[in-house]
């Protein structure tokens, strides 16, 4: 399964997370960037 890229970089709403620039992005490397945003978000709460 492939993720749309615009469609992640919505997921990602604001935040500076580098997304490649393909028009879809493989499932493995969403999880990924969405993973690393998530521990972003994480970090600045504290």
């Amino acid at each position: 399964m492939r993720v749309k890229r615009r469609d992640l970089i919505q997921e990602l709403g604001r935040m500076l997370i580098p997304v490649p620039r393909h028009r879809e992005v493989n499932e493995r490397t969403a999880q990924g960037i969405l993973r690393d945003a998530r521990r972003f978000v994480e970090e600045e709460a504290r």
